[in-house]
């Protein structure tokens, strides 16, 4: 074995969770008839005109995606 296979079977371990991918849910960013922006959740469709409240929901209704296993 060479230097270069060493190294990649060394590299190749457990990934530490920092490194994993986080479940993401980006809001949908509309405008309503106000010229306001708005936030709408891709998963339930629920509309919010405050980004804490958004948040809050995604925490409380979709929270079960974001916890390790």
């Amino acid at each position: 074995m060479g230097v270069k296979e060493q190294n990649l079977k060394i590299s190749v371990g457990i990934i530490p969770w920092e490194w994993r991918e986080m479940a993401v849910l980006k809001a949908i960013k509309l405008k309503d008839r106000d010229k306001e922006i708005v936030f709408k959740c891709p998963r339930c469709g629920m509309v919010f005109k405050k980004s804490k409240d958004y948040t809050r929901h995604i925490n409380k209704a979709h929270g079960h995606l974001f916890k390790k296993s």
